[in-house]
């Protein structure tokens, strides 16, 4: 029981930590310019969609309006996953909802593509913790479940 505790502790460390390393670059002229850190990206990506200009934009370019605002959404929707993770009998929303961010999660590579950007270290252990944690408490049941087969054997 105690080691889905401590895969879901490392993965929120590496998620976190995430948010103080650079997340997105630009490409201009073949070179990476320095990085945007991730509480920046996160704080853009959640606010920037609703901005004037970006919904004056929406009609030029549907996909990229989608794709950051499910890029802003991401990070709502895993804290509340880990909610429902640390609750007990809610496995059917817990499901719907790491389905929920599985599916979200390439909405950042459009964007990354859209914005001529490339992702940096921290978008890397950014989806890794998050991808670890919603997956975290299924490390022990596996185990459970292969150690009472055996016993059956």
């Amino acid at each position: 029981m105690r080691r889905n505790w401590v895969v879901l502790a490392v993965a929120m460390a590496l998620y976190v930590a995430s948010f103080f390393l650079s997340v997105v670059g630009r490409v201009y002229g073949g070179r990476v310019s320095p990085g945007i850190v991730g509480y920046e990206c996160a704080s853009m990506t959640l606010l920037s969609p609703w901005t004037p200009d970006a919904l004056k934009s929406f009609p030029e370019n549907p996909l990229l309006f989608i794709a950051l605002v499910f890029s802003g959404w991401i990070n709502l929707v895993f804290l509340i996953t880990i909610g429902f993770l640390l609750k007990k009998g809610t496995t059917s929303a817990t499901t719907m909802l790491r389905t929920a961010l599985l599916l979200m999660m390439p909405a950042c590579w459009i964007v990354f593509y859209q914005e001529n950007a490339t992702p940096g270290v921290g978008y890397f252990l950014w989806s890794v913790g998050m991808v670890v944690a919603i997956f975290s408490m299924s490390f022990e049941r596996e185990r459970v479940q292969q150690v009472e087969q055996a016993s059956f054997v």
